[in-house]
C-alpha cells in the first residue's frame, strides 16, 4: 500500500511539473468592423458631389466639371474614450484608394479592437512607408494610374476636368510628396463630439464623415487661373491644407 501511494505521489508531481512549463497563451483580443462612409459634398451648402456634373465654386463663381477624381487615405487609428491624455489604437498601416463618382464611398475597417472610442484619425495621402511602388497591395497597384516614379511615389490626389475659367478649357491637379519643402501629406483627426463609438466582438459599426470637393480648386485671381497644378509649391500647399481641413465628422449609426 505504501509503495502504491509513493508511485501515485510521483505521478502527480511529474504532471504538475509538466503543466508548469506549458507556454503562456494570451487570449485573443475581441475585434469588430467599423464602416467609414465618406460623403463627398460641394461647398457650404453641402450639395452632393458627382463627377461629370457642373458646379459653381462658392467663392469665385468659377464653373467646374470634374471628370476624374481619385485620392488616397491611409494610416487609420481610433482615439479611446476617457479623460486625460488621448490614447490611440492604430490599425495595421494600409492605403485606401477612393475613386469618386458621387455620393457616398464606403471603407470597411476590419479588426478594430473592442473598446469605446471618442474619435478617429488618418492621413490624407501616403506616409513614406507606403509611398513606394507596390504592385501586390490592392490599392497601391500602379495599374490604377496613381503611381508617378521612384522619386515621387504616388499622387495623393489626381483630379481633372473642364472649366471655362481654365486655360484651353481644362484643369488638372496632382498633389504628391510625403516629405520635402512642400509635402502634400496631411493628418486628419475627427472628434465624435458627444457620441461614443462602441466596438464589440464581431460587431459592425457605421460612422459618416464628409469631404468638400470645392477645396481642391484655387479660385481665379484676376485673369490668372490656378488651373494646372502638377508641381509642389505654395499653391499645392494651400490646396493640400484646405483639402485636409475639409474632412469632418457627421454622425454615428
Amino acid at each position: 500500500m505504501r509503495h502504491f501511494l509513493w508511485i501515485l505521489s510521483f505521478v502527480l508531481l511529474v504532471a504538475c511539473k509538466e503543466d508548469s512549463v506549458l507556454p503562456y497563451q494570451e487570449l485573443p483580443t475581441a475585434k469588430g468592423t467599423v464602416s467609414l462612409k465618406l460623403e463627398h459634398i460641394w461647398g457650404e451648402e453641402s450639395t452632393t458631389f458627382y463627377t461629370n456634373t457642373w458646379f459653381e465654386h462658392p467663392l469665385s463663381g468659377d464653373s467646374l466639371n470634374f471628370e476624374v477624381l481619385r485620392y488616397y487615405l491611409s494610416g487609420f487609428y481610433f482615439i479611446k474614450a476617457g479623460s486625460g491624455q488621448p490614447d490611440t489604437v492604430k490599425l495595421p498601416l494600409s492605403a485606401r484608394l477612393i475613386a469618386v463618382n458621387g455620393g457616398i464611398f464606403t471603407i470597411d475597417l476590419n479588426d478594430v479592437p473592442a473598446g469605446e472610442y471618442q474619435g478617429m484619425g488618418f492621413y490624407v495621402g501616403l506616409p513614406s512607408a507606403l509611398n513606394q511602388e507596390n504592385s501586390t497591395d490592392r490599392d497601391l497597384n500602379p495599374a490604377f494610374g496613381m503611381y508617378r516614379n521612384v522619386a515621387d511615389g504616388y499622387n495623393f490626389v489626381l483630379a481633372s476636368g473642364i472649366s471655362p475659367s481654365a486655360n484651353q478649357g481644362r484643369f488638372h491637379l496632382e498633389l504628391f510628396g510625403s516629405a520635402g519643402a512642400h509635402p502634400a501629406l496631411r493628418e486628419v483627426s475627427l472628434s465624435f463630439a458627444n457620441e461614443v463609438l462602441k466596438v464589440n466582438s464581431n460587431s459592425f459599426n457605421e460612422l459618416e464623415a464628409r469631404a468638400d470637393i470645392s477645396t481642391l480648386w484655387l479660385p481665379t485671381t484676376g485673369n490668372f487661373c490656378h488651373c494646372v497644378l502638377t508641381e509642389p509649391g505654395p499653391e499645392t500647399d494651400q490646396v493640400a491644407t484646405q483639402w485636409g481641413a475639409s474632412f469632418a465628422f457627421d454622425h454615428l449609426h
